[in-house]
Formats: structure tokens, C-alpha cells, sequence
């Protein structure tokens, strides 16, 4: 048996020649009589053979034994019926929202805060606690002054959140006339409450244009998750000297912003914006947008004619709109013009009110001012929302939130609660359009009918899709009939954010090539910048980066092939050491589940001992998780803490896992690409990939791209490799290999370790801050022994010297001034297994502090409370002291003897919750660090709220105020360490060290 495989569907065998006239058709087939003895089945799009008696396989289907086998991704009786190989997963639930306020905190401003900002939170709250309790679950307040958010809060209670608006804190001075909003609006977007209920709206109040349009980028990635109103709220600043200019361009991005929001732009009279903010909240509450346009510049570039459609769900449409000496007309299914039984008008905005009782298509009739700008949204009140995506694949239920540039790709949509009578023969169509630039008039980008894909969260797919041109807004409108035959009609904004390509010439040509008349094979001749048979490729210099039809261009680069060099003179650079992120790339396998207990043995310690390095150095902790199949990204947190019980969560996963093996090709550069693509990722990030197995290199351009990123972020790629053969292959083979060119691109490090040595590479990690790779070397043959010149200037504090190679005897370190005493060295891992030793020269601890690896004790006899204890650890640059683990513990308990010492524990803040206190930064749950000591009877909640320790009673909950001797603890290295010609070198090697 063998089937062809380019054949789809696969069709049966060919009947045999003796098969006579039929006398019944199966499955629906009807008989065709013509002549005598001369009947047929005419079969139907399902079945064939001479009864249609042989069922037909879709989409690759094989058929055996009289059965459709499906490939992965399809299924049904002929594998005609899509399903999604994973779901998208995310929260359709739109019946509860949040309610958020973006307030500009500046002396401009602040008179309108109390009196028209907080009235107008109390009444929409109030409104809606009335009519639909429980609708807004939560409540998010950004505030923002002079260029930097002035305060952020979410809340449970609408009370909280109306105290909260009243109690903003102003600042001293309005610098500008303008601010950053676009930065305010990302804050609010990307806030919890927000990411959690969808489609909740926004309201910006404000007397200022936003400055900050390098934030617009990051604004409008976050917005493809967020995908409900922003309304900005403009009225001119109460200290008079600043006023809307609504000529600016800015002006005409915030509308470009609501084109793609479904929000709106009200300018008006402060006396105006409580009234404005209440009609368009009660207005769009539980609403789903039928219809809408935008003409951003002026009302004459456009139709003044729009249908939409009114469905069995939908009772009572809503009008909103913004223009000058605007009028809506709304004309019925029966060519009746409907009277609007309410119309609400403030200022340039406008909202109307009717009753549809009639279902069917409506027309929508728009006058306004031809020279000014206008907006409308039609909504109702309808429990069939959309939501709308783009699959890379017919079977991937969601790949991204937008088209990307000249990427072919599916659009993807879902709309809630809506029901069918048979799925698989539901009417579905999508029109993608815009408004053409230079008439407003409407413009159609793309149309196509779709299929309903089964087990899927999007359940309709459409035919491949390809945007053309870089920050094009454009408008998705989708049309299903339901159950009852009705249309359903839901429309959705969505952009386009990559540059246009060069159209292409009849003759196939990109990019303005000509087609070569001496070669018969239609090869192009191109223009210069561009190659291919057809000119498809650029050329990128200076190092660039090809975007499929553009360039990347590195800093100091610019011009279309990034040729021309460009100088800033200001460039605003941030080269301080802090602001960076932290991001461990884990590998998650049963054959790494050792590795990742030995991370989560010691990551406790590592969060502690960097943030004792410089509070400010790592502001952003992030976990990837990646097989062989998947990749995750379980934590993203600016907050320790939090970051500690994500990766635990994981670790406790992971250690469970038996099914889950990979080794091979596993999936690095996709978990880096999509990682540092999106806005999430910030610069100088420091990356440490935890994996056993080696990396798989696609084809196509991903380790360009990745390079292309690493580079214009400037992060930093560690690799910990837990096999010195992985997956049976040596170092040398082309596979594991690849560790080395990644890292070695970006300033990094590879540690080939076993996966007991974990735990002792992961206490090197705090010793990146300021680190910078100053020498390396690599000879072929160390038989006869090798000698390494490094130097060491003044300011170093730490040297780290990692060796791969089969050593023969000890490393012997040599001072400048020929002496060889090693006191300052210590041996981090010497891990035979993988022949690999790491050796640390480690500054001295201060005088009257104790030296423990990369930490330095200090035990205080003097009575103190916990209070009195915290601060003086706090003038010596110290905590109390952390417990992490036994080790800990009994080298506290051989040094303090027989006395009663404080720790670091506390419950201060809520009874019952322990903490280990870290100064000036966030406290580390002691669920997080595990380790616990309790003595007989403890933790005695009323007993106090600090807790002691000695190594009879062990730990033990005490009054904070009683006097104990204590414990302080701080890393080896101090940030604010600067040699001058009269100190004392705090490493003793200064020139050469000979290893």
C-alpha cells in the first residue's frame, strides 16, 4: 500500500472495471438515471467511489481501513475540522473590568484634581455600584509630573481609590507645558489590574500634549495586550501660560492613539470634564463596538456613511463621537430615521442613545464641521465581544497580538458567548480596511472568509494576511451569523509597525530591480543595497541588522542601509553600573531537575547578596523556561521577593517532572529572540542559561537576529553548561560549540560544571556588578604547563579566574612583587567531572569583621534592641543577620557562644508573616529562603514580633524592645570603594599575576 503525497484530499483507489451500475448511493450520494441501465452516484464534497461508499480525507488526512488517520492538528471524520495544538489561554471574561485614571500631578493641574477629577471618579462609581454592582473589580490611579510618575495604586475598594485621587501628591513646580503621558498611559496598560480585566477603560485627565514619543513605541506594544479604551481628557492649565495646542502633532497622535484604543480625545472647559468623563463611562459600560472611524486630520476626508449591523444580542446602541457642530442621523432596518430617546453634549463630544427593536443592518449618518477633526464609535449592549489576534500557522491558536511586517500570517478571532447551529458550517468573514491618506475615503486592505477551528480560544482563522506598511492603523471588522441567522457585526483597530517594502514589479522584481534582459532564467538587476535573484535581500553595513526590507542599524548608524555614519551630540546615554535586569534562561527536563534544586538551594542568598551590592543594580528579575517544545516566561518582577516564590514555584515543578526529557537542539535562540523582542527586555541585561543538552541552530537568519539584539541591548549571555558531553557529543562538536560563539559575542562566560556545582557558580553571579571581562586566552596544548599574564589595577576589589582544562597539579599565583602567598585566594568549584576550576582574588573584609566566602560577620556583644541593632548594622553598610541554612547557623552559633543574639526576622509588618529585614531594600519572605530553626513552642505570635536565636532555645519570637547582643552581614564588596594614592590597595596584585 502507498499513498501519493502530494494528493488533498487523498482519494481512494480507482473503482475496478467490473464494478457495475449502482443501485443504492451511501452517504447522502443521489442517483443519476440517464438511458437505459446507465445510473451514477453523484457523490458530495465528502465521499466518493461508485456508491459513495469511500470517505474522503482533508488536510493530509491517509485513509485505512475505511477511516480518515489525521495528522496533528486536524481531526473529524474526513480531518476536515481544525484544532489549536495549545490554546492562547488568556482572560476572555469581560463582564468585570478595572477603572483606571491617569492624573498629571503638576501645580497646573492640581486645582481640577479635587475639584473635577475626584466628583468625577465619585460618580462613576456610584453610577455603577447602582445599576451593575461588582462591574468594576478593581481600581488603578497613576499619577505623573515633570517628565516621571509621581505615584501609582491599585485598589479593591472604589472608596480607597476616590481617597486615594484626593491625596495625590503635587509637585513643587510645573516644568513644561508638556509631559510624559505616553509613560503615565504605559504605567496604568501594564498594571496588573489591567493585564488581568481586559478592555477596561482609561481615563487620562490633563492640561498638557505628551514629550516623551520614545515612549509611544513600548506604549502601543503593551496596548496588543490591553485591548480596551483610552480616553484623553484635555482642558487648558488653571495658572493660565500653557494651553492645548491642537495644531500640534502630538495632538494628532493622542487621536491616533484613540483611533486605535476606541477612545476618544476631549478638549474642553475643566468646568466640562466631570460631565464628559461621566457620559462616555456610562455610555460605553458593558458595550461591544459594532462600528467606528476616525479621520484624524479633518471631517471632509471621509465618508459620511457607515452601516452596521444590530444581532439578536443586541438591545440598546450607543453613539459617541467628538467633532465641531457634529449631528448624528441613525437610519432603521425599515428606512426609518430612529429617534434617540437620549443625546448627551459637552463641549466638542457627543453621545446619542436608541432602542433597536428591529434587527438587521443599520445606516449611520455623520455631519460635522468639514474642517476640523472628528471620531466616532458605535457600540451595544451585548454580551458578543471580539477579540482578535494573528496565527502564524492554521493549527497555532494565537502567535502574536498584530500583523508584523510583510510576515504572512492568519488573522485569528474570537467572539464571546456567540452560538451556532453547526460550527463547521458557520458563514465567517473578515474585512480588513483604512482610511486612504489623501481622500479619508475607505480604503479595503484585505477580505477573506474563515473557518471555525475546533478546541481552539480563537476559534475563527482567516485566509493569510500580510501588512504592507510600517505604523498603519487599520480596522478589522468581522461579520458570523449566529444560531438564529442572524449577522453578527464586531469591529477592532489594529496596526502595522513595520516599514512598507518597495512594491514588486510585474516581472517579480523587488525593491526597484529591473529584470535582466540577457538572462533567460527572469534573474533582476538591482539597485545597489539590494541582492537575490529577484532583489529580496539588503545589504546592511556597519554591522546592521536585514529586517527582511531594512535595516537595523547599530548606534552611530543611520541611512537606509545604515551607511551614513551619525554623530548625537547629546546621546543620553545611561552608563551607570544599576538599572540593569537579571533573566535566568532555565532549561526545564528530567535530565536538569538536580541542577535546578542547587539554583533554588542558593538563590535566596544570591538575591540577598545583590542587592547588598548596590540597591539599584538589578530592578528587574525575570525567569525563562524552555524545553524542547515550549518556552515561558513564569516571572517578570521588579520585586525580589516575588521573584523568589515564581522561582521556587518552578523549582517545585520541576522536580516533579518524569516525562519531559530533552537534550538535543534544544530551543536557546528562540526563548533569546522572543525574549529581547519585546519591550520588556532593557538594556545591559545580564542573562545566565542554565541547561544540560546543546543548542539547536535554526536555519535562517535567528542567530543573526539574536546577534543584532544582544548587541543593540548590549546584555550580556552566561552560559552554565551541566555535561561535559551533552547529549553524548564532545565540547568540540559544532553543537555544544555554539556555547562559546554566543557568549563570546557579549562579553560572557561559559562554565562547564557538573550539576552538583551548581549551587557554587551560582554564589559568582552578585560578582557581576562593574565586572568586565579584562583577559583571555586559549592554547592548544598545556601538556608542559602555561603561564597567563593578567593585570589588576586599584580599582578592582574581585578577580575571578575561571580555567577549562585537564590540570596537572595546582594553580600557583604569583604577586607582582614575585612573592606567592595565596590568603586572598579562594577556590570557588574545582569540578573534575568537567574539568573546570574557578578560583576568586577577594578583597578583605573591614577590620573586626569576620570573612566567610564572598560575606563579612561582625558579632556585637552590647545589649541592644532590635530597633537600636538594624540601625547601627545600617551605619556599617549591614543587615542583621539572614539564616539561609545550617552552615549559616552553626558558624553563628560557634562564634556567639552562649549569648542571645538578633536576627534579621521579623513579623512587623503583618502578624504571623515572617520576614528577614534587608535595610533600604525589599524584605525576603522567609517562605522564600526555606530554612527555618524554630525552638519548642515557637513561633509564639504573642510573645513579640522580633526574633532572637543562640544555640540552645535556637529561634525564638521575643518583645523588640527587650536588649540583645546581635549579628550584622554584608558582602565583601562595597560599592562605594575608591583607591587614592594614600589608601591601601585592597588587592595586593596591581601589575601581572602569573597563573
Amino acid at each position: 500500500m502507498f499513498t501519493c503525497g502530494e494528493t488533498n484530499p487523498s482519494n481512494p483507489p480507482s473503482p475496478t472495471p467490473s464494478q457495475g451500475p449502482p443501485d443504492t448511493c451511501l452517504n447522502g450520494g443521489t442517483m443519476i438515471t440517464f438511458g437505459q441501465n446507465n445510473r451514477t452516484c453523484l457523490c458530495g464534497m465528502y465521499y466518493s467511489g461508485n456508491q459513495c461508499e469511500t470517505p474522503l480525507c482533508f488536510n493530509g488526512g491517509q485513509l485505512r481501513d475505511g477511516v480518515c488517520v489525521c495528522p496533528i492538528g486536524y481531526s473529524g471524520l474526513h480531518c476536515a475540522d481544525i484544532y489549536c495544538k495549545s490554546q492562547a489561554q488568556e482572560n476572555f471574561d469581560t463582564r468585570r473590568r478595572a477603572l483606571v485614571f491617569v492624573v498629571r500631578t503638576t501645580p497646573s493641574f492640581a486645582p481640577y484634581i479635587n475639584s473635577s477629577v475626584a466628583p468625577t471618579a465619585s460618580l462613576i462609581t456610584g453610577y455603577t455600584n447602582f445599576n451593575n454592582p461588582g462591574y468594576f473589580r478593581r481600581y488603578v490611579l497613576v499619577g505623573y509630573a515633570n517628565d516621571a510618575i509621581s505615584y501609582i495604586g491599585e485598589f479593591d475598594d472604589s472608596v480607597e481609590f476616590q481617597n486615594a485621587i484626593k491625596s495625590l501628591p503635587i509637585s513643587a513646580t510645573t516644568n513644561n507645558c508638556t509631559d510624559s503621558l505616553y509613560a503615565a498611559l504605559s504605567a496604568a496598560v501594564t498594571s496588573e489590574s489591567v493585564r488581568f480585566y481586559q478592555k477596561s477603560p482609561i481615563f487620562s485627565f490633563g492640561d498638557n500634549l505628551p514629550d516623551d514619543p520614545q515612549n509611544r513605541a513600548a506604549l502601543y506594544d503593551s496596548l496588543g495586550y490591553y485591548k480596551g479604551q483610552i480616553f484623553t481628557i484635555l482642558t487648558d492649565a488653571a495658572s493660565a501660560n500653557c494651553n492645548i495646542d491642537s495644531h500640534n502633532l502630538e495632538y494628532r497622535e493622542l487621536r491616533r492613539l484613540a483611533q486605535f484604543t476606541h477612545g476618544l480625545v476631549p478638549y474642553l472647559p475643566v468646568n466640562n470634564l466631570t460631565d464628559t468623563a461621566l457620559n462616555i463611562a456610562t455610555g460605553v459600560e458593558g458595550m461591544a463596538s459594532l462600528a467606528t472611524n476616525d479621520f484624524v486630520d479633518q471631517c471632509s476626508l471621509g465618508t459620511k456613511y457607515t452601516t452596521f449591523f444590530v444581532d439578536d444580542s443586541t438591545g440598546q446602541v450607543t453613539v459617541l463621537a467628538t467633532g465641531d457642530s457634529l449631528t448624528v442621523t441613525v437610519m432603521s432596518v425599515d428606512g426609518t430615521n430612529l429617534t434617540a430617546n437620549s443625546y448627551r453634549n459637552v463641549g466638542n463630544t457627543h453621545l446619542y442613545s436608541f432602542n433597536t427593536l428591529l434587527k438587521g443592518n443599520y445606516l449611520l449618518m455623520i455631519s460635522a464641521d468639514q474642517n476640523s477633526p472628528c471620531q466616532f464609535r458605535v457600540y451595544g449592549s451585548s454580551r458578543y465581544e471580539l477579540f482578535v489576534g494573528v496565527a502564524d500557522t492554521l493549527t497555532s491558536d494565537k502567535s502574536h497580538n498584530q500583523p508584523m511586517p510583510f510576515e504572512v500570517t492568519n488573522i485569528v478571532a474570537r467572539i464571546n458567548q456567540v452560538e451556532f447551529r453547526n460550527p463547521g458550517e458557520v458563514f465567517a468573514e473578515v474585512v480588513v480596511w483604512t482610511n486612504d491618506r489623501m481622500t479619508g475615503q475607505r480604503h479595503v486592505l484585505y477580505a477573506a472568509n474563515g473557518n471555525y477551528r475546533d478546541a481552539c480560544d480563537y476559534h475563527f482563522i482567516f485566509e493569510s494576511f500580510v501588512c504592507t506598511e510600517r505604523d498603519t492603523l487599520f480596522y478589522i471588522s468581522i461579520y458570523v451569523t449566529d444560531r438564529v441567522g442572524y449577522t453578527v457585526q464586531r469591529v477592532q483597530a489594529g496596526i502595522c509597525a513595520v516599514p512598507p517594502a518597495v512594491p514588486t514589479s510585474p516581472q517579480g522584481c523587488q525593491n526597484g530591480g529591473a529584470v535582466d534582459p540577457t538572462n533567460p532564467n527572469g534573474t533582476c538587476i538591482c539597485p545597489n543595497g539590494w541582492t537575490g535573484d529577484k532583489c529580496q535581500t539588503i545589504n546592511c553595513q556597519n554591522g546592521g541588522t536585514s529586517k527582511f526590507n531594512f535595516c537595523e542599524c547599530r548606534a552611530g548608524f543611520t541611512g537606509q542601509f545604515c551607511e551614513t555614519t551619525a554623530c548625537l551630540s547629546e546621546t543620553n546615554e545611561d552608563f551607570s553600573p544599576n538599572r540593569r535586569s537579571l533573566t535566568f534562561v532555565v532549561h526545564d527536563s528530567t535530565t536538569t531537575i538536580q541542577m535546578i534544586q542547587k539554583m533554588q538551594s542558593q538563590m535566596a542568598q544570591v538575591i540577598q547578596d545583590i542587592t547588598q551590592q548596590h540597591p539599584r543594580w538589578i530592578i528587574q528579575f525575570g525567569l525563562i523556561v524552555f524545553n524542547n517544545v515550549t518556552m515561558s516566561q513564569p516571572v517578570e518582577t521588579s520585586d525580589p521577593a516575588q521573584f523568589l516564590q515564581g522561582f521556587a514555584d518552578f523549582a517545585a515543578r520541576n522536580a516533579f517532572n518524569t516525562t519531559n526529557r530533552s537534550c538535543q537542539d534544544i530551543p536557546v535562540l528562540e526563548a533569546l529572540y522572543i525574549h529581547l523582542s519585546t519591550s520588556d527586555a532593557l538594556k545591559y541585561g545580564i542573562y545566565y542559561i542554565f541547561m544540560n543538552g546543546y543548542m539547536g541552530f535554526s536555519s535562517g537568519n535567528l542567530f543573526d537576529n539574536v546577534q543584532g539584539l544582544l548587541e543593540t541591548t548590549q546584555s550580556q549571555i552566561n552560559i552554565v553548561q551541566t555535561n561535559a558531553y551533552p547529549c553524548g557529543q564532545p565540547l568540540t562538536a559544532d553543537g555544544p560549540s555554539r556555547m562559546w560563539l554566543l557568549t563570546s559575542l557579549t562579553g560572557g562566560q561559559v562554565y562547564v560544571i557538573s550539576s552538583a556545582t551548581t549551587e557554587k557558580v551560582m554564589k559568582t553571579i552578585p560578582f557581576q556588578y562593574r565586572n568586565s571581562l579584562s583577559y583571555e586566552r586559549y592554547y592548544d596544548d598545556c601538556s608542559a604547563g602555561q603561564n597567563f599574564y593578567f593585570p589588576v589595577d586599584s580599582e578592582s576589589q574581585t578577580v575571578n579566574i575561571l580555567i577549562d582544562g585537564e590540570l596537572n597539579g595546582n594553580v600557583s599565583y604569583i604577586h607582582p612583587d614575585g612573592s606567592n602567598d595565596t590568603y586572598m585566594v579562594q577556590n570557588i568549584f574545582n569540578d573534575y567531572s568537567a574539568n573546570t576550576r574557578l578560583d576568586q582574588i577577594i578583597g578583605q573584609c573591614d577590620n573586626n569583621w569576620r570573612q566567610v566566602e564572598q560575606r563579612c560577620y561582625r558579632f556585637f556583644a552590647m545589649p541592644s534592641t532590635w530597633q537600636q541593632a538594624h540601625d547601627l548594622c545600617a551605619v556599617e553598610k549591614a543587615i542583621l543577620v539572614t539564616i539561609y541554612d545550617q552552615l549559616i547557623e552553626d558558624y553563628i552559633y560557634y562564634n556567639s557562644g552562649p549569648n542571645t543574639l538578633w536576627t534579621g526576622l521579623n513579623d512587623k509588618n503583618a502578624n504571623g508573616t515572617f520576614v528577614w529585614d534587608q535595610g533600604d531594600n525589599s524584605a525576603l519572605p522567609l517562605s522564600a529562603t526555606k530554612f527555618t530553626n524554630w525552638g519548642s513552642g515557637q513561633p509564639n505570635l504573642g510573645a513579640g514580633q522580633c526574633v532572637t536565636d543562640n544555640k540552645n532555645d535556637h529561634w525564638k519570637v521575643d518583645n523588640c524592645n527587650t536588649q540583645y547582643a546581635f549579628a550584622c552581614v554584608k558582602h565583601v564588596y562595597d560599592a562605594d570603594y575608591a583607591p587614592d594614592a594614600s589608601s591601601t590597595c585592597n588587592l595586593s596584585f596591581k601589575t601581572n599575576t602569573i597563573i
